[in-house]
């Protein structure tokens, strides 16, 4: 539960910017109601941010888990992973920013599972009749059902989800609409930050289909965490590779390690487990 805040607020509220901010947040892999062929030992999850440089006042924190579909018991899970805003390269890294991570659980297995994703921001509202500015903040939880087969399903290819005409406009994502930056006036108790965002009240329409993935950024990716694979824990690959040339941080993501794989600019903060 959200604790709000009520901290004084200047004497003039601070000029809106000159457009307002859409900052997104979409689920590329796996896609909802599809069948994946788990011949391949490692099974990717792979997250986008888009327009990731706006992102950082809305203090964002993402989480995630995968566990046998309508099993909510909790014992079974097979991934979990969170990864929070300090951790997203919004200076450096590329847009969209790729966040991604993995799991060893699907190798040779036919099966339902059920991804959970959870969206957690921060943000300010105002309130003119009695000059206060309120710290709140809000998450959207976000359910996608899909499978896993011996043979038969759809091979694991990045790229091919996000092609032309490959992707869903239903996709799993979430947007926020920063309409201005309120000043702060106790920046302790917002991170540090003097300023802090004011969202729009109305819903903005999420564009998942907008996240391209090239064959290029694809390899990066799958070889950045089947290398992560073979030094996280017991039965690696059968193959281990070398790390991949070239800094991945380049491409929006840098590969972090733990379950989130931040695909800085080529960085696979594509969430390998944080």
């Amino acid at each position: 539960m959200w604790l709000t805040l009520f901290v004084a607020a200047l004497a003039a509220w601070p000029a809106a910017a000159a457009s307002s901010q859409t900052v997104e947040v979409d689920l590329i892999f796996p896609r909802n109601g599809t069948t994946y062929d788990t011949t391949e030992a490692v099974f990717p999850f792979v997250f986008a941010i888009q327009n990731v440089k706006a992102s950082p006042s809305l203090l964002l924190t993402l989480d995630y888990n995968v566990f046998p579909a309508g099993d909510y018991s909790g014992n079974h899970t097979v991934l979990t992973g969170s990864r929070d805003w300090q951790s997203i390269d919004a200076v450096n890294g590329s847009d969209p920013y790729f966040i991604s991570d993995f799991s060893k659980a699907f190798n040779a297995t036919a099966a339902d599972w059920e991804l959970r994703w959870t969206l957690s921001w921060s943000n300010c509202t105002a309130s003119d009749d009695v000059q206060r500015v309120a710290i709140s903040g809000g998450s959207k939880l976000q359910t996608i059902r899909f499978s896993t087969a011996k043979s038969g399903g759809q091979k694991i290819d990045l790229a091919a989800a996000t092609a032309e005409g490959a992707c869903d406009e239903s996709a799993s994502a979430v947007a926020l609409t920063i309409e201005e930056m309120l000043d702060n006036p106790f920046p302790d108790r917002y991170h540090g930050k003097s300023q802090c965002p004011r969202l729009a009240k109305a819903t903005p329409k999420a564009d998942p289909c907008k996240v391209k993935i090239d064959q290029a950024l694809a390899s990066n990716i799958t070889a950045t965490l089947a290398n992560k694979a073979c030094h996280a824990g017991p039965n690696p690959p059968d193959k281990c590779p070398g790390d991949p040339k070239g800094s991945l941080a380049t491409h929006g993501g840098g590969i972090g390690a733990g379950t989130w794989l931040l695909l800085l600019t080529g960085c696979v903060v594509v969430g390998l487990g944080w």
